[in-house]
């Protein structure tokens, strides 16, 4: 066990930092002795990629290394444009849960639109971290599927496809995420 690894969730369009599985993965990983944040991103209803970036790289120059960067659906896509440029510190892994990636499914969004109008560079993101995993669910209205696969190939990482779990959100029921955890633990402690 490492207890100055750290863990930094970040939530995503019109969410809350401290509501369902984000809540739960705090108090499961601090039970562990890993410093785990969930920093309310600014503006969440109107956000701005500028803000959002800045804000993670707050949270990755004040923690403690190994570190662990998981997004949420937009948080997904902040953390997707803040590995483009190299962080302050070394990321042991990301972790991408129903991430947005592909600007036209997201065209009528302009909100999540903006994160995601510019090409992503990939190449310059699998710099940034040593491993990188993708989340999905097989009913996710938000994020489709095939933007995971996306994800996962531009990435060249493993994708793990979750059955009926929605869009992970505590609306529909999602408390709890305990594959994440499971994978988070490993990334920590193998």
């Amino acid at each position: 066990m490492n207890p100055k690894a750290t863990v930094i969730v970040i939530h995503g369009y019109q969410g809350h930092p401290d509501t369902g599985w984000k809540l739960w993965l705090k108090q499961e990983l601090e039970k562990l002795g890993v410093q785990t944040f969930l920093p309310p991103m600014p503006t969440p209803n109107t956000p701005k990629e500028d803000e959002w970036v800045a804000t993670i790289a707050e949270q990755v120059k004040n923690a403690s290394e190994p570190i662990i960067l998981v997004g949420h659906s937009l948080g997904g896509s902040a953390l997707l444009r803040y590995l483009e440029h190299e962080p302050e510190k070394k990321i042991k892994g990301a972790i991408f849960v129903a991430a947005a990636v592909d600007f036209t499914t997201h065209a009528d969004y302009p909100d999540i639109a903006l994160f995601l109008e510019q090409p992503i560079d990939f190449n310059a993101i699998k710099k940034h971290s040593v491993q990188f995993l993708v989340i999905n669910s097989t009913n996710d209205d938000a994020i489709a599927p095939l933007e995971g696969e996306i994800l996962a190939k531009e990435l060249n990482c493993r994708r793990l496809l979750l059955h009926n779990r929605g869009h992970f959100s505590a609306s529909e029921g999602t408390t709890e995420i305990p594959e994440l955890l499971k994978e988070i633990r490993e990334l920590l402690f193998v």
